[in-house]
């Protein structure tokens, strides 16, 4: 009879033994999961950073130097912290359709001014605007680039992946109509 109680403690002890590995494992894996999830997530095509999902949208209205009219829905930028995220961390499919509007609520007289572009995840172009509203230059961005330069006097700058702006016909000499930018 003592023996059948030692091979049951003994028993028990590994059955405990078991659990608690089991356990310990299943926690491993769940905090694991926690850890790796962001990351898997910020990897996404469709990847949204919060950031730039905060910022305000508007509607804005371009006249193209052949007269035609492009309205677009746009991401504003106008704050220091929404300009320093800018489209940086968006997934490909995030920047295949955002459109972002720097706004430096007056205009720039600096030789240049750099805008932070880390983390883009497909190149840029940009479309420099003055005061006036007038696009002065569109400029690319590479996809490796930590920072954007605009030289020269400028109020806005349009922001979108490679290709979006010259679809629409924004190009040197469109008009942004500033007095028809509407917050939603």
């Amino acid at each position: 009879m003592p023996q059948q109680v030692t091979e049951r403690r003994i028993g028990g002890t590994a059955v405990k033994l078991g659990a608690i590995a089991l356990v310990a494992v299943a926690l491993a894996f769940i905090v694991g999961l926690y850890a790796v999830a962001p990351q898997i997530q910020r990897g996404s095509e469709t990847y949204l950073p919060g950031a730039l999902a905060a910022m305000p949208t508007s509607i804005i209205v371009v006249t193209n130097p052949d007269d035609t009219t492009v309205t677009l829905l746009v991401r504003l930028a106008n704050t220091v912290e929404s300009r320093n995220t800018g489209l940086g961390q968006a997934g490909p499919a995030v920047l295949a359709t955002t459109v972002l509007l720097y706004d430096q609520t007056r205009e720039r007289t600096t030789a240049t001014t750099s805008y932070a572009m880390t983390g883009l995840r497909a190149p840029l172009e940009l479309a420099v605007i003055q005061a006036d509203g007038t696009v002065t230059s569109v400029q690319r961005v590479a996809q490796d680039a930590s920072t954007a330069v605009v030289a020269g006097r400028h109020r806005w700058v349009l922001a979108a992946q490679e290709g979006l702006l010259s679809a629409k016909g924004i190009t040197a000499g469109s008009r942004l109509h500033v007095d028809q930018i509407r917050r939603l």
